[in-house]
């Protein structure tokens, strides 16, 4: 078990991890002058996690982490109450970072419509499994004020032990779906099998809240009628804040990319080179991967160089982007061509870049 004094130091330690990690999104988000709704949702689940740190700490004043002999009794009732008013703000905060994962991977895969209908449905789920969460911690016990005296006639409570483990182990299936829901749509995009473990890594990173949803459980399954409840939870309520103050640390972690780009700059990693020179007039084609619609935009303009790049557009993480140079008019045209329906024939000199 854990001392009231470790409760408190890692406590503030996760709570300024999630804050410093939201400042570094904004930061990031900033440089490419775009924010979205996802980015919003992390901020404002910034204070539910610091709400958790706060009563864990005020807890700790009441008597937790210390043996329940040597917690005044006049200490009972607030510790009840503090530690009730943890549950609530636990399930808003964790409610909160799903749903802005949730919107991330919209803003990424919506385009494909069997995605959005899955994503729709778990965040659904999410706010569905909050709102009972929320009212089942509420009414627990009837009267509510009946969870801390125990002396009023004619109360009754549920068996809230069997409540947090099951809600605890939903917490935990939702954060592996949630893992698991892009990976099939990264499988399928048109990239070389290394960019697609690299992005597969880059969103697995989420699977750091499935560690500590389940650490969480685990400690909540063996709470189940302790002799000495106030020093026995000290470390349910460590994990209980670990497990959203970092799961805002890992849901910000991917969206670091336009830092790292500021600080060590663009990196080639692959190259490859043709021969054959078109004749006639120069012309560049521009094709786009569109978060916002399941067509490509193809067009043409007179240009003097000759290049090939496919680079990731450091507004979006997986955008995709491609030019081209080939034979052609001075004519500017621009054409939506269907994402599995393109053929383009030309003989180019062609230099591929990759830019992450």
């Amino acid at each position: 078990m854990v001392s009231p004094s470790h409760i408190i130091v890692a406590n503030l330690v996760v709570a300024i991890a999630a804050t410093i990690a939201v400042i570094l999104r904004f930061v990031s988000r900033t440089l490419i002058k775009s924010f979205a709704a996802d980015d919003w949702l992390i901020l404002a689940a910034l204070p539910f996690g610091w709400g958790m740190a706060t009563c864990t700490i005020i807890a700790v004043h009441f008597g937790l982490g210390q043996h329940a002999r040597s917690v005044p009794p006049e200490n009972i009732v607030p510790f009840i109450q503090v530690y009730l008013a943890s549950e609530l703000i636990w399930a808003c905060s964790m409610a909160l970072i799903k749903i802005s994962v949730l919107l991330l991977y919209v803003r990424i895969f919506g385009t494909m419509r069997y995605f959005r209908l899955l994503a729709y449905g778990f965040g659904g789920f999410t706010i569905a499994w909050a709102i009972m969460v929320i009212f089942v911690c509420t009414f627990q016990c009837l009267p509510v004020a009946y969870q801390w005296d125990k002396t009023i006639e004619g109360g009754r409570c549920i068996d809230s032990w069997l409540f947090f483990t099951i809600g605890s182990s939903f917490d935990v299936l939702v954060d592996f779906a949630l893992l698991i829901l892009p990976l099939p749509a990264i499988w399928n995009l048109q990239l070389s099998i290394l960019q697609k473990v690299s992005l597969i890594v880059i969103f697995s990173l989420g699977s750091i809240t499935c560690v500590f949803s389940l650490i969480r459980l685990v400690a909540v399954a063996q709470a189940k009628d302790v002799p000495d409840p106030t020093f026995t939870l000290g470390i349910v309520a460590i994990w209980s804040t670990a497990e959203p103050c970092l799961g805002i640390v890992s849901t910000c972690l991917p969206s670091y990319k336009p830092i790292i780009t500021r600080i060590f700059g663009h990196k080639e990693d692959a190259s490859s080179s043709g021969s054959s020179k078109p004749s006639g007039g120069n012309s560049t084609f521009g094709s786009k991967f569109s978060k916002n619609g399941g067509r490509l935009a193809l067009a043409s303009a007179s240009e003097n160089e000759d290049d090939h790049q496919l680079i990731y557009n450091q507004k979006e993480l997986i955008s995709l982007k491609t030019y081209a140079t080939a034979s052609n008019d001075s004519t500017a045209r621009v054409q939506d061509i269907p994402m599995d329906n393109i053929h383009v024939q030309t003989n180019i000199d062609s230099t591929w870049t990759h830019k992450v």
